[in-house]
């Protein structure tokens, strides 16, 4: 996985980055409370669209007729009926338990996400909001590789092909064919449409938690956002001049090595300007 240098997060409500500066915790919501019904995608697709016919015309068609004679014995609807409802309980289960925090890649050789104004006001509530800047390594060291996810942006979401619905059908207890169904469920949680998101750049934390019923989810990071996992906060042009005072007494007691900034719009452009504070 190529990470980028840093990962910057939107906050449209300031209450919650002061909450991660001051508490050193990232607030995670559930995915269910995300703001758009595709995403992430959470269900199973397949090439058969899930019609047992169509499949078992399929393996008649491109296996042998003694694979086929094996498969038809094997696979009877009631059995490919259990197996479907395996797999939707598979993704039910993981949903249930999903909470994600959103991010936009930082890179060197590229514009980066301060600078983005459908950013500032889509997600941080019209330029009212705050930005903060995150260490990748420090992110991915404490969370590890598992758990930030590069959003892949696609034409169609990855469907589980013939040849894998076959090999799962005839070798369901197989660990290689389990990791397989996790891995492609893994490419389907985190596509989302080229159209319309390519340019977010967006990278993810997801984190799983079965034991809460609330709709967002602190991640047990307690001592493991040291100071330096914080780079920047940046302040969006039209916050509240009111609570900048807490940010940056927060900020220099709990994050001393990060640099504050206040955006201000240049004068005659389309473009902001970012002063230190």
């Amino acid at each position: 996985m190529n990470a980028p240098l840093s990962l910057v997060r939107f906050y449209g409500n300031p209450d919650y980055a002061i909450d991660c500066i001051e508490t050193k915790k990232l607030t995670l919501p559930h995915i269910s409370k995300f703001n758009d019904p595709f995403d992430p995608a959470l269900d199973f697709i397949t090439e058969f669209q899930g019609d047992y016919d169509l499949f078992l015309n399929w393996v008649q068609i491109n296996k042998s007729n003694s694979k086929a004679k094996e498969f038809k014995k094997i696979l009877t609807r009631q059995v490919w009926k259990k197996t479907f409802n395996n797999l939707k309980s598979y993704a039910k289960t993981t949903k249930n338990s999903m909470f994600a925090a959103c991010f936009c890649e930082s890179n060197i050789n590229e514009a980066h996400p301060k600078d983005n104004l459908y950013m500032w006001g889509h997600y941080a509530n019209g330029h009212r909001g705050i930005a903060i800047e995150f260490d990748t390594k420090v992110l991915i060291s404490k969370f590890g590789n598992k758990c930030v996810y590069k959003i892949e942006y696609v034409d169609e979401l990855p469907r589980i092909t013939y040849e894998e619905g076959y090999k799962f059908f005839m070798f369901p207890d197989s660990i290689e064919l389990q990791d397989l169904i996790r891995q492609k469920y893994d490419q389907i949680i985190r596509s989302k449409s080229k159209k319309w998101w390519k340019l977010e750049k967006e990278w993810r934390l997801m984190w799983t938690n079965d034991e809460t019923i609330l709709s967002y989810c602190k991640v047990p990071v307690e001592g493991l956002l040291p100071d330096n996992a914080i780079l920047a906060i940046y302040l969006g042009c039209e916050l509240d001049p009111n609570i900048i005072p807490k940010i940056t007494v927060q900020a220099k007691k709990n994050h001393p090595n990060a640099t504050i900034y206040k955006a201000e719009k240049v004068a005659n452009t389309l473009a902001l300007k970012f002063i230190i504070l």
